[in-house]
């Protein structure tokens, strides 16, 4: 094998792996968000009525 092929395919897979990285962060944040105020609306819940 010719190193000359096999390092751009190396970056191509890097560049792949940071998109694929960046789109979990950006889920896990939006489902971070999505819990959070989820969690924050049963609690109103709660102490409405729970007062």
């Amino acid at each position: 094998m010719l190193p000359g092929l096999i390092l751009p395919r190396v970056k191509e897979r890097r560049n792949e792996a940071k998109k694929f990285g960046r789109k979990l962060i950006k889920k896990y944040v939006e489902m971070e968000e999505i819990m959070r105020s989820a969690i924050e609306a049963a609690d109103q819940t709660s102490i409405e009525k729970h007062p």
